[in-house]
């Protein structure tokens, strides 16, 4: 009965020194997995965020030049990630894809295939930090996203 129990316990210490290894490993494949879902994230966050501000200042003519107003709505968007910025400007094209003025857009012809088209784009960044450094994984990652939308 002496053996058995021996037996036993040593079982028992063996299973705790297996779990006293695997545990830091399973943790630290649990924590790259929920930072990466974080990274995903703040890319989705940052994409969506530029397509509102693009639709706000694709409205019309007046809002395509209300660069503060589609800042503000693709900023608003994204509350969840404090640090995102956002650009706005426009652009002009003829469709052989020549760049005019948008100021001059009404009096400006595209070499015989009519008026130029009005884009907006808005533009945001973040800066997502992981929760620990990895080893060979980037503590710090630059996020950016673009929205190109045409003038209606």
């Amino acid at each position: 009965m002496n053996r058995l129990q021996n037996r036993n316990d040593a079982r028992r210490g063996s299973s705790l020194v297996e779990f006293a290894v695997v545990m830091p490993l399973i943790t630290l494949i649990m924590l790259g997995t929920v930072d990466f879902g974080r990274l995903f994230f703040a890319g989705v966050v940052a994409a969506n965020a530029a397509g509102v501000g693009a639709f706000v200042g694709a409205q019309n003519g007046i809002s395509a030049g209300d660069y503060a107003a589609m800042e503000t709505s693709a900023l608003s968007d994204a509350a969840e990630r404090a640090a995102l910025t956002a650009t706005a400007d426009q652009q002009c094209r003829c469709p052989d894809g020549t760049v005019v003025g948008c100021t001059e857009i009404e009096e400006t012809t595209c070499n015989g295939y009519g008026v130029p088209r009005a884009y907006v784009r808005v533009r945001t960044a973040d800066t997502f930090e992981t929760f620990g450094a990895y080893p060979w994984i980037p503590s710090h990652t630059n996020i950016g996203r673009q929205t190109w939308m045409r003038v209606r």
